[in-house]
């Protein structure tokens, strides 16, 4: 009897939590592109960036300060070209 109440609780919370999974995933990815995209139009210059992509720039990647998006933007042209990820401490 404890079983069925608490697996009808449950079922309708676990399909409720499973049908909405890929939809962040898919709207991060699409915003990942939309910053790649810029930052290749760029070369990874911020005085080659169109204001209004500035302003999308600022406001999902700088966290709303124009310092913090352009050296998102300069990080991100240096891993496109491949450069080597800042050292951290040794791994052990």
């Amino acid at each position: 009897m404890y079983r069925l109440s608490a697996l009808k609780i449950v079922l309708p919370i676990a399909l409720a939590a499973i049908s909405g999974c890929g939809q962040a995933p898919r709207a991060e990815a699409a915003k990942d592109q939309k910053v790649d995209a810029i930052v290749q139009k760029s070369g990874g210059d911020w005085s080659y960036v169109s204001q209004s992509d500035r302003e999308y720039l600022v406001r999902e990647t700088g966290r709303g300060d124009e310092q913090t998006a352009a050296m998102d933007l300069r990080a991100r042209w240096g891993r496109m070209r491949g450069a080597p990820p800042i050292p951290g401490p040794p791994a052990r």
